[in-house]
This record gives structure tokens, sequence and C-alpha cells, in this order.
């Protein structure tokens, strides 16, 4: 064996000195040397290359992935328990919700109606019962005196019936031969036509009682029975109410709704709205597979050149099928470990997977290694020019270097089929700001508003004039138009002769029993409550002058009613938007924009100045819902004290939608306190980023560093090259 290496070694350098002798006669034809014996060997001088040799050197080799991600709040989504048409939204994007509030409501139809007449009919059932019930009673109570009177005499009676007649002895064959019979006989006759009287009038009265008393038991009965029957009826209608409200089961903040722009319509398997609870950090990125997972020995997310520990939340196989096969599109989702208040949502970060990791390796390019029957080996060569094979034994590789465990030397010269050459110039390496812009435009939007309506119910009214203008901004307490109103004197008199009747029928049952008239009294006077209230309202609205708004906010619609327009009860006049809820709506095809963004709107102002108002995304982007709340647009929320300024720039526009047009700016992916490589320093091979360092002793080697992603002029650094050093550019 040794003598076959040996025998290979002086091939090689004849090899050597023949291809040095025609470089020097600068013939660029590799030639190929037979020797008897031995396999063919191909001289390894590349046609054209810059130098057919390189330096083994220290280096950072690394087999890596990079996944971009957002910080997202945890967010859960909530679905209606039916299907129907979206009645309410009752909290919009960016406002704080706490457990248990009321999120959406869907349309009830008739369900409202359902409830409320199934209300009245047990009221009714009540009402109903308790005045037979009273009836009973009262007749009861009124024979209860007689009852006592005859039981009286018929019991006094049976007290002194008299004793049995006992005839002499000469008379006991015919008793009634005894002279004292017919005395005895006359007095007892008396004594059972009295008690026989008493009795039948006791026992007709006590039947009649009985009977009055088992209706009574009877009807008590029916009635709890089918009472106890209506209420679970209402309770399931109750509960059927329930299903169609949605609210939320966490403390957090509204981070996305389903806005339903192609109708009201919704399906219970579609999400309506998501609460985020920021106070849990996640990151989302591309989905990663268990096995890349599984294969990486270090796992961490860097977030403004702070490296953070995170969690994986696995997601099984069969979830996987499940969601893929119904059109959604899987991320993978990592928890920060103890994130910090820094941490901020909307903040750009990496996960970062290293497989491969070798630090300051002695290594060389993948292609100066060459592998026969006995091993990898390279060609060194020597100073004065001799070209020899060295045994080597390799490492890991990165698909450009390999690490070269033992055999060379740091500085020794091996051939290379090809080397890459590396500028002249070079530049110092800062850690600083990597980003990128965001520029777009968008449109005012007011999904939370309500109408100001006429809310004179009784008589006619007539419209005096209304006070707002379209976008003005409303104050509660605000007079929004003044009104005269043509009172209804008759219906005004029918009603209180009601009341004087209902007050009547009252007093005749607060005289009698009271215990057992306790549920008609109270009853009673509530339905005496109620038409006071009425009569109260009735009056008060025939005195109304001034119809005032009922919330703050912008006018963003006015009705164009005339003076002296009969205006019906609740016809809208007014619409007033909460400007607590004023967005500016971007198109975000492309997810640029991430929930909790900053974002620039720039308006021009009724002056003609040129204003800009800062903005936050206040929507997820389509990586952090479902595919049911997943957007091509970021809703902006507008600080309160600006939105009036937007709406104001809208005058002439007359739909809650306007066309006036806002333009927005961002700064995105920011990545602060990372050192940043000039582009022009970078080159990619087999999807590895390298530059050439040049070091304390003017020596030149490359390396490779794990890439975060770059911008126009820079690539940023999560690993394998720090600050201060000197990298060469083209």
């Amino acid at each position: 064996m040794m003598k076959n290496r040996q025998k290979t070694n002086i091939t090689t350098a004849l090899c050597t000195w023949m291809a040095l002798c025609l470089l020097l006669c600068g013939c660029g034809q590799q030639e190929t040397i037979n020797m008897a014996g031995s396999d063919q060997i191909e001289l390894l001088d590349p046609v054209g290359s810059v130098a057919a040799y390189e330096e083994a050197a220290c280096r950072n080799l690394y087999e890596s992935r990079v996944y971009s991600a957002n910080v997202y709040p945890y967010t859960v989504e909530y679905h209606f328990a039916v299907n129907g048409d979206v009645e309410t939204i009752d909290k919009l994007p960016g406002e704080e919700v706490k457990k248990n509030t009321t999120l959406a409501q869907l349309d009830k139809g008739n369900l409202e109606k359902k409830i409320e007449e199934k209300e009245d009919y047990i009221q009714s059932m009540e009402e109903s019962y308790l005045e037979t019930k009273q009836s009973i009673e009262e007749y009861i109570d009124s024979k209860m005196g007689e009852y006592r009177n005859y039981k009286y005499a018929k019991e006094t009676y049976e007290n002194v019936e008299p004793a049995a007649f006992v005839c002499a002895p000469e008379y006991a064959d015919d008793p009634t031969q005894d002279p004292n019979y017919e005395q005895w006989k006359a007095e007892y006759d008396h004594w059972q036509t009295q008690y026989k009287h008493w009795e039948g009038k006791f026992l007709i009265l006590d039947d009649d009682i009985n009977a009055k008393k088992r209706k009574l038991e009877q009807t008590t009965a029916l009635y709890e029975l089918d009472l106890a029957y209506q209420k679970s009826l209402l309770k399931e209608l109750k509960a059927d109410r329930k299903d169609h409200i949605i609210s939320s089961g966490i403390k957090g903040k509204v981070v996305s709704i389903n806005l339903l722009m192609d109708g009201n319509y919704l399906s219970s398997e579609k999400a309506m709205v998501a609460v985020g609870d920021e106070s849990r950090k996640i990151l989302k990125c591309e989905y990663i597979t268990k096995s890349l997972l599984s294969k990486a020995i270090d796992i961490y997310a860097l977030i403004d050149g702070v490296r953070y520990e995170v969690k994986h939340k696995e997601i099984d196989s069969q979830e996987y099928t499940e969601l893929t096969a119904q059109g959604e599109t899987v991320y993978s989702t990592f928890e920060i470990v103890d994130a910090p208040e820094d941490v901020q949502m909307g903040d750009f970060g990496v996960i970062v997977l290293i497989e491969k990791r070798a630090l300051d390796v002695l290594s060389v390019s993948k292609n100066a290694i060459h592998k026969d029957e006995y091993g990898n080996f390279v060609y060194v060569l020597s100073e004065d020019g001799k070209r020899e094979v060295r045994p080597v034994e390799i490492g890991i590789n990165d698909g450009v270097y390999t690490e070269i465990k033992s055999g060379l030397s740091k500085g020794e010269r091996v051939m290379v089929s090809e080397a890459r050459s590396a500028g002249t110039k070079t530049q110092t390496l800062k850690k600083g700001l990597s980003s990128n812009e965001y520029t777009g435009y968008g449109y005012i939007f007011y999904p939370s508003s309500e109408m100001e309506v006429n809310p004179v119910e009784y008589g006619t009214t007539y419209l005096t004039e209304i006070l707002v203008k379209q976008y003005q901004t409303v104050k509660k307490g605000d007079v929004i138009a003044t009104v005269r109103v043509a009172a209804d004197e008759v219906e005004l008199a029918r009603q209180e002769q009601k009341l004087l009747r209902l007050k009547e029928r009252l007093a005749d049952l607060e005289s009698l029993n009271q215990e057992s008239n306790a549920k008609l009294i109270e009853q009673r006077k509530e339905a005496i409550a109620e038409l006071e209230t009425k009569i109260a309202e009735m009056k008060s609205d025939a005195k109304t002058t001034k119809i005032k708004a009922t919330k703050s906010g912008i006018a963003i619609w006015v009705s164009n009613h005339q003076k002296e327009d009969i205006l019906f009860y609740n016809e809208e006049l007014v619409e007033i938007a909460d400007a607590g809820s004023c967005y500016v709506i971007v198109e975000n095809t492309n997810q640029l924009l991430n929930y909790g963004d900053d974002v620039t709107i720039t308006y021009t102002d009724l002056e003609g100045q040129t204003k800009s108002t800062t903005s936050v995304v206040a929507n997820l982007s389509k990586m952090g819902v479902s595919s049911a709340l997943a957007t091509d647009y970021s809703l902006l929320l507008i600080p309160e004290e600006n939105a009036q300024n937007l709406a104001a720039t809208q005058v002439g526009a007359n739909n809650w939608w306007s066309r006036t047009r806002f333009n927005a700016a961002a700064t995105i992916r920011e990545m602060d306190n990372v050192v940043l490589v000039p582009k022009k320093a970078v080159w990619i091979a087999e999807g590895n980023t390298y530059v050439n360092v040049k070091d304390s002793e003017g020596k030149v080697y490359a390396t490779s560093f794990v890439a975060g992603g770059f911008n126009d002029e820079y690539y940023w650094v999560i690993e394998g090259l720090t600050e201060g050093m000197d990298v060469c550019l083209e």
C-alpha cells in the first residue's frame, strides 16, 4: 500500500512541474499524463483562473435556515354558535375589552318578539291563575262562617242525642206499650229532625267547599305543570339569544373583525372577531416542518439584535392536514419566553435554525478536496512551486468550504479549481438599523356610527331647522335640530282615564286580603307605573322644541329635510361616527404592514396646508388570523384628537365612506442594533452568504455568516461577523 502511495506522489510531482511550466509559458490547455500501471491523473488548474491556489484559513461554517417573523399577541378567534345576519359589531379593532364583553351580535329576527310574547303569556297565565285562586279562596272565606255554624250545630246535636229507650220489664215483649215510650219517641224524633237538618246543611257546604278546594288543587297542579313547561320554552328562547351573541373569553384588545363587505350573512363556521392578549408575545413565520426543527442544534429568535429563547407551539399532522384541506395556510408559532417590555407588537424578527455550526475552524474550498480509494486529500503548493498530495481529515462543509480537522496548517496553500479574488477597498463593519419603506394611500373609514333620530313618539312633529353640518364635530348634548310638536290631546285624555280606572282597581284589591293578593297587587302597581311613564312621555313630547345628540363624534351624514317637513317617530336626521373608531383603510396585498406598526398619514387641510398624523395598524395581517379574518387591507387607527381634522378634509362628500385619498408611509421590517454589511462585500454561493475579511495582519480570507435579511444597501448579520471587522468590497 505504501509503495503505491509513493508512486502516486512521484507522478503528482511530475505533473505539478509540467503544469507550472505550462502556466509560465501562458498555456491555458490542461494536459493529461499517462503512466504505466496507474490511473489517469488530471491536473486541476482551471482555464482563466485568477489564482490556482488559496491559503487554508480559519473561518466560520454554518448550515442554517432563517425565517422572517413578526410579533403578534396571543390571539383567540370567536364564532357565532348559529348562522345568521350580523346585526351589530360592538367592539372594533384597537378597542380594549374585558372578559365577557359583548363583541358582536346576530340579527335575532323574531326571536326577541317571541321572547316578549312568551314572557307576556307567562305573565297572563300567572294573572289568570291568581285571579282564579283569589276567587276560590274568597268564596271559601265567605262560606267559612256558615261552615263553622253548621258544624257547631251538628256537633252540638250529636252531643245531646237522647239516650236509647229502656222499657219496663213487663213491656219487654212490646216496648211501645210502655207509658214513657211515646214521650221518649217524641223527644227523639225532634232531636233527629234538628240534627239531620244541621247535618245536611253542613255536609252540603262541606262538599261544596271541598269541591272548590279540589278545583283549586287541580288548577294549581295544571298551572304549575304548564308554567314549568312555558318557562322551559322561554329558557330555550333565551339560550337561542345567547347563541346570537359573541362575548370575549379573555381580557385584551380587538385585533381583527369580519367586516362582511359582501353582505351581512355569516356562517357559524367562520370567525367573526379576534381578541389579542398583548401580554403574551407570539412570533409567527412560514411553516417549518418537524424534521427541520428536529435537525436543528439551536433554535432562537432575534429582535433588534437581541437573542430570545422561544417555545415552539407544535401542531400535529392530523390538525395540519385538516387545516390545509380547509384552505387555511398554516404558519409556525413560537412564544417568546419571558418576553420583556422592549418587545413590542409588530416588531420584526427572525426565527433562526442552526443545523450545523463550526466557529473559527481551519477550512478550504470544497473544490480543493479530492477523494480516492485511500481517502480525502488536497494538493499542497509549496513556496518553491512544488505540489504534493496531502491526506486530510475533513469535518462539516457548508456547500462551499469544508472543515479540515487534520493534515493542513493555517496559511498553507492548496490547489483549487477556481479561486475567488477579493477587492482592494475595505470597509469597517458597524452596527446600525436595517429597514425597508412602505408607501401607499388610503381612504377614511368609519365602521362605528349611530343614527340620531326624531325621538318624539306622541303627536305630530314638524322640523324647524337642522343645526349641524356634515363632518362637523358634535358633543353629546349638543342641539342638532329644532322642532315643534302638535300634541294628541284626545289620546292623552284616553290614557289618563285608563290610569284612573287602574288605580280604582288597585284600591279594591288592597281592601281585600293583602297577603293572598300580593302578586296581583304588585302587577297592578307595575301597570300603573308604566302608564304613568307613558303619560309623562306624551306630555314631555308635546313640549319638545330641541333634539339633542345622544353621543359625541363626527357628523358624517346629515338628512336633507326642509323646514316644516313632518318627521315621523324614529326618522333619521344625523349620523354620528365615533371619533375614537376612525380609520384610514389602506391596501396591504403583500402583507408588508403588520399589527402594531406605526404609519404616518399625510393630508392637506382646508387651508391648503400639508399636515400629518401618526396612526397604528389595528388589525392583524393574514399570518396572524384564519382565512375568515384575513384581509388584503390594513385598518390604521387614527388618534381621536386628529380624527376631526381628517374628516374636515372631506367636505362635500355625502356618504359614510368618502373617497378622499390620504398618503400613508411607514418604516417596516426594522432590525436595529445589528451588524450591517455592504452589499458590495457580499457574495452568495450554495444558498449561503460570504464576505472576504481582512485580518489585522493584512491577510484576506473568505468566511460565511448567517444573514437575517437585506435592503437596498446592506445585509444584516445574525451570526458570524462582529462590529469592527474589515471586509473587502468588490
